[in-house]
């Protein structure tokens, strides 16, 4: 009988993140999995950890400060998940609901390909299209990413949005704990990355394996109807796109010319915010905000606003958002073309199903063969993707969120 623990961040969602909770412990699988669970929960008001204690006894509940966003959290929720050495850890964002059979499938897979951290695709509750799962980058550029859809069989990827991802013990062994020092954000990708660095796989398994909506972009940095100023105070924030966040990602993954992409991140930004807020002065008009159609992961989401990807501890942008996990921002259903790349402030005319988990600076492009919109809008480009391999549909991308302080198991509360 494998033992799984699955991971989770939450920041004032009691709710979803009970759904969630319900989801993962009433899976059916023929292995007969010990289900057990490790919730970090970003002092929610709603008291998220009191509904948990009560209504999950295998789930160990740690409160932490509100200034513990999503990577942070996991990272925690990691670390003594581990403690008991158990088969499978399950990363599952609190607004993820897992089909019945999810787990199974899953593990399925894991044991087919004991070197492979497998990925669950989740998709839009509405509809119906992949928001969050497997990423391709780019061979020339590491900030631009395409999601991978749906798909009929296993697809080998990049990295990944950690709304649903199982690895097992041999894998989190080798590759060690989830980043906690980018905070918000890009910790899942970093940690896929990190992953293939180890000589591990990164597989999507078939289908779609839960339900997870996406987010908007409204009232974020990426929404050109906010004023300038508070545009660039949020772009810094550790809900936006805070410089040591996407240094930390970029000293990584961008190779020699890891200066240049982050410079030029905020130098695009700044002439992109800059012409939004000229032509909204001479049109007298507020430019719309990017409907999301199907992550942050980033993605989430865990600390901040899931995330991403996410715990997200803020409830308005991907990814991981704001203290723990909130990627439960506005969605739509509707299709859009990339004016936007939302991270650099780039254009592009591909199809792009923006979410709401972005790495910061990455240009998200997306290949979607069955977009029946086409208009032009502003998109929060955070988790999206192209369709390779046989894929559907296009999924989102993960927030690249970074929080202040580092909290260690040991000053949490029980």
């Amino acid at each position: 009988m494998p033992s799984v623990t699955a991971i989770l961040a939450s920041h004032n969602r009691r709710e979803s993140t009970l759904s969630a909770l319900r989801s993962y412990f009433d899976q059916h699988t023929p292995y007969e999995a010990v289900l057990s669970a490790v919730l970090v929960d970003a002092s929610s008001a709603d008291r998220t950890a009191e509904a948990v204690r009560t209504s999950f006894p295998d789930c160990r509940v740690i409160e932490v400060d509100r200034d513990v966003y999503w990577a942070g959290a996991m990272e925690v929720a990691e670390s003594y998940a581990r403690l008991a050495l158990p088969d499978y850890l399950l990363w599952l964002n609190d607004d993820v609901e897992l089909y019945p059979t999810a787990l199974d499938q899953l593990i399925q897979l894991s044991t087919q390909v004991p070197t492979a951290v497998v990925v669950g695709a989740v998709a839009d509750d509405e509809t119906g299209r992949v928001s969050y799962g497997g990423v391709r980058v780019s061979k020339w550029h590491p900030l631009r990413v395409s999601s991978v859809g749906r798909t009929e069989q296993a697809v080998e990827v990049d990295t990944f949005h950690g709304n649903v991802v199982l690895v097992s013990r041999r894998i989190y062994e080798s590759v060690g704990l989830i980043d906690g020092e980018y905070g918000h954000g890009a910790a899942d990708f970093d940690y896929g990355l990190r992953a293939r660095a180890a000589g591990m796989r990164i597989l999507v398994a078939p289908g779609v394996v839960g339900t997870c909506d996406v987010n908007s972009g409204a009232g974020t940095w990426l929404d050109p109807a906010v004023p300038l100023t508070r545009r660039w105070r949020l772009l810094l924030s550790p809900k936006g796109r805070p410089p040591a966040t996407l240094r930390r990602y970029l000293r990584r993954h961008g190779g020699v010319l890891w200066p240049v992409y982050w410079g030029a991140t905020y130098l695009k930004f700044a002439g992109t915010s800059l012409g939004d807020a000229i032509r909204q002065a001479l049109t007298g008009r507020n430019l719309q905000p990017t409907n999301h159609t199907t992550r942050i992961a980033r993605s989430n989401d865990a600390a901040g606003n899931v995330t991403a990807n996410d715990t997200r501890r803020a409830d308005d942008c991907s990814s991981a958002n704001a203290s723990a996990t909130e990627n439960d921002a506005a969605h739509s259903d509707e299709d859009v073309i990339l004016d936007y790349d939302g991270v650099t402030g780039g254009r592009s005319r591909q199809r792009c199903v923006p979410a709401g988990n972005e790495v910061g600076g990455m240009e998200i492009r997306v290949d979607d063969d069955d977009v029946g919109t086409d208009q032009d809008a502003r998109a929060n480009a955070n988790r999206s993707g192209c369709t390779k391999g046989g894929a559907a549909e296009a999924a989102p991308s993960t927030d690249l969120d970074a929080r202040s302080t580092r909290e260690r198991p040991e000053n949490h509360r029980m």
